[in-house]
């Protein structure tokens, strides 16, 4: 009988012991199969981007050689000897506006960039927790990020890179920083990993202090024009329109003022926005 008891007693530490190996092979073969997803999915973005990059090298590379072609060919009967597209602006915000360093700046255009600046914070990121969470502790939390921005020396932030070393000295904003420049999953277009989007994607190193409307991405304008979804989506097919239309030696210059014209109306920006035409092909997004 205590044999019985024994063996018996033997076989459930024995099942016991079995149950608790298998659960966890179990956990390492889930764990290592959604890796191995992951890690597919990293191969695959990082592949396309490769790619992409590549094809906008060799993009990049015609442009150059077709331009150079024009520069020496014909010019347009309809366009002044001379005339040459030249823009005040770049695609991406400078990021020393951010920090109170551009130079050449007005009062009036720093003012204009701050308001852009926080629609476009609160366009990308207002749904989010973390913006909702430090909104509810302090309303005006982007009128101090953007205060305390202002306080680094050009020195200490030399390349747009350097913002992400910087100590803001508050915890709430230090942490509503961090994630606005880290790499967050883009739900809004809804493609699966490759869609990640940081304030990072939105600033540049130009010198320039206006944002070009020819080749500035969709944010960007959503931001500069009121959110209006149907201005901007005009404004995209009417870029795509005017390249082809320069493409086939219609002059930059009235194709600027055909721009400028269409949508300056539409916008609370007008001192920072630029609507020169060139025949650099714009994004369709």
């Amino acid at each position: 009988m205590n044999l019985l008891i024994f063996v018996s007693a033997l076989l459930m530490v024995l099942a016991s012991i079995s149950y608790g190996e298998i659960r966890i092979f179990h956990r390492q073969a889930l764990s290592q199969v959604t890796w191995i997803r992951y890690m597919k999915v990293e191969e695959n973005c990082l592949y396309n981007k490769n790619v992409g990059e590549v094809y906008g090298q060799e993009s990049s590379d015609k442009s150059k050689r077709q331009q150079e072609a024009d520069s020496l060919g014909r010019r347009s009967e309809d366009e002044p000897k001379g005339t040459k597209a030249t823009s005040k602006g770049s695609a991406r915000i400078n990021f020393k506006i951010l920090i109170g360093k551009a130079k050449d700046l007005t009062s009036e255009q720093q003012s204009q960039f701050d308001l852009l600046v926080k629609n476009l914070i609160s366009q990308l990121y207002g749904n989010e927790n973390f913006y909702k969470e430090i909104e509810e502790k302090n309303p005006n939390f982007l009128d101090a990020l953007l205060l305390t921005l202002k306080g680094f020396a050009a020195e200490e932030i030399s390349k747009v890179g350097g913002l992400s070393k910087i100590d803001l000295k508050d915890p709430d904003l230090q942490r509503f920083w961090y994630f606005l420049l880290k790499k967050n999953p883009d739900e809004r277009k809804g493609k699966g990993g490759c869609d990640k989007i940081s304030f990072y994607d939105f600033l540049g190193e130009s010198h320039k202090t206006q944002v070009r409307v020819f080749l500035a991405p969709k944010e960007i304008l959503l931001a500069a024009f009121k959110e209006d979804e149907v201005i901007v989506n005009q404004i995209l097919e009417k870029r795509q329109e005017l390249y082809d239309q320069v493409d086939k030696d219609y002059p930059l210059h009235l194709a600027t003022e055909d721009f400028q014209n269409a949508f300056q109306g539409y916008t609370d920006f007008p001192n920072i926005l630029d609507f020169t035409v060139t025949k650099t092909k714009p994004s369709k997004s």
